[in-house]
């Protein structure tokens, strides 16, 4: 069989140029805008779940912020606390520097002390336990109040947990300042450092 080239006018070419590309419009339209549309919607989806993204991460920024700032306020208020604690090596050590800080007010004020008897409630390998001391003091009214007041102001911080008053010499002249002898014990808390000097 022979291959008969065909005469096409000028005007049947232009037709079938412009069908064959009306053809070829279709089917890009028809295969590309389905794509195009999944392409459009995948990316849509992809820019919604990062602004979400976008949106949890600056939450959890302002969330992290504040609870830098929150673990800031309480180491403040923790080494605040820490700063009123006794700190010693082991408990009879920190019970004997309480001694020797009432000792010192004692003897600021002018306050006269009887023997000091240190104490300390440890249990274990405790990290914080309570010291004590129990003492007599003699003194007049304002030495007295002045010594408590010396205590209950003192760093580390000691509380008076128990006191009874009574006055040694009750047929003393008028004349004679009055004495009066306290029976107290005060406790305060340690951190100890097992193993380590304060």
């Amino acid at each position: 069989m022979r291959h008969v080239p065909l005469a096409l006018s000028e005007r049947d070419r232009r037709a079938l140029h412009v069908g064959a590309l009306t053809i070829l419009g279709l089917v890009l339209v028809g295969r590309g805008l389905p794509w195009w549309r999944a392409w459009t919607a995948a990316s849509e989806r992809r820019a919604t779940a990062a602004v979400v993204r976008l949106a949890r991460d600056e939450a959890l920024l302002r969330d992290a912020a504040a609870a830098a700032r929150a673990v800031a306020v309480q180491r403040a208020a923790l080494a605040r606390a820490d700063s009123g604690l006794l700190v010693a090596a082991n408990p009879s050590t920190a019970a004997a520097a309480l001694a020797g800080t009432v000792s010192a007010a004692a003897a600021h004020v002018g306050v006269t002390l009887g023997s000091l008897t240190p104490g300390a409630d440890s249990v274990g390998d405790a990290s914080l336990v309570r010291v004590r001391v129990q003492t007599t003091a003699t003194g007049d009214i304002a030495t007295l109040s002045a010594f408590l007041a010396a205590l209950e102001g003192a760093v580390p911080w000691i509380r008076v947990r128990s006191l009874h008053c009574t006055q040694p010499n009750p047929g003393a002249p008028d004349a004679q300042m009055e004495s009066l002898q306290v029976t107290l014990t005060v406790d305060a808390l340690a951190r100890v450092r097992h193993g380590s000097a304060p």
